[in-house]
């Protein structure tokens, strides 16, 4: 059986470090799907409601364990470096269960460790995922001029493609999805012009920089669970697109 690491903001929660060995007990709302969001309207003159689009909610994840250190001095290092975990945005991870899996979350509650004898603590913390999606292995694709693939990954939710295009391409490029879906931007790339784009926000970054206005059609598609979608790019420049698809899940 793979060994169990869970990190957050760069501490590991289950296994020794410096400090000594830490173990989590609990990881809530880790394994389950959020809850869901929407709005309800009951249906006036017939039974049940108006069927309404649900979404998931944020995902809130509490985590429990204890810390067995070294020594009363290296409880109270421990003890220091756990309650100044999740000063920003930071990643949680989680592998041994499966595929590794991780998701960006910030605090939703204090940083709880409480001392039980002069070398061992429990420790609590409740953190939210703003985006209910976690993610796993990246799934790299490489698009040649006027090439089509099929793209796949293994997560069990719609995936967003993002797409870095480099290379010389003048008249801009094109790329094609599912459905007849196309994606046109006739600004130029270069050497020192690369565009990037990640379908799960739509925005166009050129050298960096959002680049608004300067686009053609602009349709969006996600890659569903256990499907393979066509994806390509047309122009009449050189390059490449290199197309990340995590897997994806909810």
């Amino acid at each position: 059986m793979a060994t169990e690491s869970i990190i957050l903001d760069g501490q590991m929660l289950s296994g020794t470090d410096r400090f000594g060995e830490w173990t989590t007990s609990s990881l809530d709302g880790w394994w389950s799907s959020p809850e869901p969001k929407g709005h309800t309207e009951e249906r006036e003159n017939a039974d049940g409601d108006y069927d309404l689009p649900v979404h998931y909610a944020a995902r809130y994840v509490t985590i429990g364990g204890g810390v067995r250190t070294k020594g009363h001095a290296q409880q109270h290092q421990a003890m220091n470096r756990f309650t100044g975990l999740l000063r920003s945005r930071s990643r949680l991870q989680v592998s041994g269960h499966g595929p590794t899996q991780w998701a960006d979350v910030v605090r939703a509650s204090s940083l709880k460790i409480e001392p039980v004898t002069d070398t061992y603590a429990q420790w609590q913390v409740r953190a939210k995922a703003p985006d209910s999606r976690k993610f796993g292995d990246a799934n790299v694709y490489t698009l040649s001029p006027n090439q089509t693939l099929p793209l796949f990954h293994y997560g069990n939710a719609a995936a967003s493609p993002i797409f870095d295009i480099t290379g010389d391409m003048p008249a801009g490029y094109t790329l094609s999805g599912p459905g007849g879906k196309t994606f046109v931007s006739p600004t130029a790339v270069s050497a020192d012009r690369p565009h990037y784009l990640d379908m799960s926000e739509g925005l166009l970054k050129v050298r960096g920089y959002y680049w608004t206005g300067q686009t053609g059609n602009a349709d969006l598609w996600t890659i569903p669970p256990g499907q393979q979608v066509n994806t390509g790019l047309t122009t009449t420049g050189t390059g490449t697109a290199k197309v990340t698809v995590y897997d994806t899940y909810i």
